[in-house]
């Protein structure tokens, strides 16, 4: 019976130890450079000349953050943040600040190796956007994107990229209808991870 009890202790013990060596980080946050190519095309009956994808397109430069909390090894949750800003040229010395925020949340799978972990996450929030002088706009936004991120060392690492594609709903300024917009953004910077 003595050697069954220390048999259990010692289990026990052995189990808890290796329960408090997690195989993935708790909470990781990110923060670095973000890149946004906003959709900025209208359905402008007064434009004849068919502009493609590429040439409606306008870039702001930006920063952004995120934090992910891990319920396993492969699934969590993550709440996203960027913000962008661009002055836009109207004419000749003359130009607008244009501003985008996004707020965006949603789950978050990530394969872990090593080294390396690549992840994917499917998102839904808002789009905050200010035109200088006027009153900011909010509007339901989407996202689904993937990353990469290198492992410097256990706790912190270099996102190598993350790409998404954030859709968003706006008002058409010539119909007052609302359209979806398709926007890409790209992001480059650094995780600390805690366990």
């Amino acid at each position: 019976m003595k050697k069954l009890m220390v048999i259990a202790l010692f289990t026990f013990v052995a189990s808890a130890s290796a329960y408090g060596q997690s195989d993935h980080p708790k909470f990781q946050v990110f923060g670095g450079y973000s890149h946004f190519s906003a959709d900025v095309r209208f359905d402008d009956p007064f434009d004849n000349d068919g502009n493609d994808f590429f040439n409606q397109r306008e870039g702001l430069h930006g920063f952004g953050f995120s934090g992910a909390a891990n319920f396993s090894k492969h699934l969590g949750v993550v709440g996203d943040f960027s913000y962008h800003k661009r002055a836009i040229e109207l004419g000749p010395g003359s130009d607008i600040d244009f501003s985008t925020f996004n707020f965006l949340f949603g789950p978050r799978f990530t394969a872990r190796g090593d080294r390396v972990e690549g992840f994917v996450h499917g998102l839904v929030g808002g789009v905050r956007r200010k035109v200088e002088n006027f009153d900011s706009d909010v509007d339901l936004a989407l996202g689904v994107g993937a990353g990469i991120d290198i492992k410097v060392s256990r706790n912190f690492g270099i996102r190598l990229v993350q790409i998404d594609y954030i859709p968003f709903r706006d008002t058409n300024p010539f119909t007052l209808d609302k359209e979806w917009r398709d926007n890409l953004r790209v992001q480059v910077g650094a995780t600390i991870s805690f366990d």
